[in-house]
């Protein structure tokens, strides 16, 4: 599927303000797209937005909602200062674009300070004329004096915002109608677990392990040829005779998620257990410790590992627990029920079980749909 057509088709421009990277058209196979509608508030009162030439411009603060949903790392700032005392900023990010690679992002601000103090004298003088009242040299004085002493952070915010605007081909600036409707990001994630070979090579990277070309070829032939797995099928259940009475099934050992199968039923599941069989005391620093260990395994290797144990979080027990140390000892003892099956290994290390990944990413992807995230998959 064309990325372009299905965006296009999903968010009209009639009703959307769609901002999408060039590049993010053709999706390797191991990447996918997230697209976020964020809304920019047109009141200037709120905060999004200021009022330049007639129209709106966007503040720092509407800009970086936007630069968090794409996805943009701000890595580094250079600066210089002038023979006038102005500041010029550098500042240097980071973006996922359709071909997997981080490409660098650059944004460039100079602060002029003697044009800036020229400003600041000018505007004192139009507000003594219209408000009829002088200023004293003191408050004269302080605004003088912060138009340097703020000049590299007025610079560097300068930077930052140009960065973002060419990165994401944000207009200078906007209509009230145009405001009204929500913008659009794209954002490019990787997702290696489609491909059993990708993910194969990750392992033994992490691992150290190094193959032959002879050997990489023949695991290759072996994963490709190998049969789907065989699901075995319940027995049927055996008719009662006249008299006969069912016996309850034993209920099985552990903590019982093979059930679990949807991110919903996990939220329930956890959450009831964590209820019912425990008091409402919080979890110890050794849980919440071992819960953000766990937590982050699931996703080895993956620079989101971190946001995506908050997500998790976020998704089972509410937008206000963003951390382990929140946890109650039900919820975290569930937890680890749940990833381990109170499974270890021979180092005395829980056991990741199958499956547990795969529901992990649904519950991510439910949270983002909740949030009015919408993503696509190429």
């Amino acid at each position: 599927m064309n990325g372009e057509i299905a965006v296009l088709n999903k968010y009209p421009e009639k009703d959307y303000n769609v901002l999408m990277s060039a590049t993010a058209m053709q999706m390797t196979p191991w990447h996918r797209i997230i697209m976020s509608e964020i809304r920019i508030d047109p009141n200037p009162d709120n905060g999004d937005v200021y009022r330049q030439s007639g129209n709106l411009a966007f503040s720092k603060q509407a800009l970086m909602k936007l630069a968090d949903a794409a996805g943009i790392r701000f890595v580094g700032t250079d600066t210089d200062r002038h023979e006038d005392m102005s500041v010029t900023a550098t500042v240097h990010g980071l973006m996922t674009k359709a071909d997997g690679l981080e490409h660098q992002l650059i944004g460039t601000y100079t602060w002029d300070v003697p044009n800036r103090l020229e400003q600041a004298r000018l505007d004192i003088e139009k507000y003594e004329q219209k408000s009829k009242r002088k200023l004293s040299d003191t408050d004269k004085a302080q605004r003088m004096i912060d138009v340097q002493k703020f000049a590299f952070m007025r610079a560097e915010t300068g930077a930052m915002e140009r960065l973002v605007r060419s990165a994401l081909g944000i207009q200078s600036t906007y209509t009230g109608e145009q405001l009204a409707k929500p913008f659009v990001v794209t954002r490019v994630i990787a997702d290696f677990a489609q491909d059993p070979l990708v993910r194969l090579a990750l392992g033994l990277k992490m691992s150290g392990q190094v193959l032959t070309p002879e050997e990489i070829a023949a695991i290759a032939a072996a994963i490709r040829q190998a049969p789907p797995l065989q699901i075995e099928q319940a027995e049927p259940m055996k008719e009662l005779g006249e008299g006969e009475t069912r016996q309850p099934e034993a209920k099985a050992s552990g903590n019982g998620n093979g059930k679990v199968d949807s991110p919903g039923k996990l939220r329930d599941t956890i959450n009831a257990r964590a209820e019912d069989n425990y008091d409402p005391a919080p979890a110890t620093n050794s849980q919440a410790q071992t819960v953000a260990m766990l937590l982050e395994e699931i996703w080895a290797g993956q620079d989101h590992a971190k946001d995506n144990r908050y997500g998790l979080l976020k998704y089972l027990f509410g937008e206000e627990v963003d951390s382990t140390t929140k946890l109650t000892l039900g919820q975290a003892s569930e937890l680890i029920k749940w990833y381990s099956h109170d499974q270890k290994d021979e180092t005395g290390a829980f056991v990741q079980q199958p499956g547990v990944r795969a529901l992990a990413n649904a519950c991510l992807d439910e949270r983002l749909r909740a949030k009015g995230q919408i993503e696509l998959t190429y």
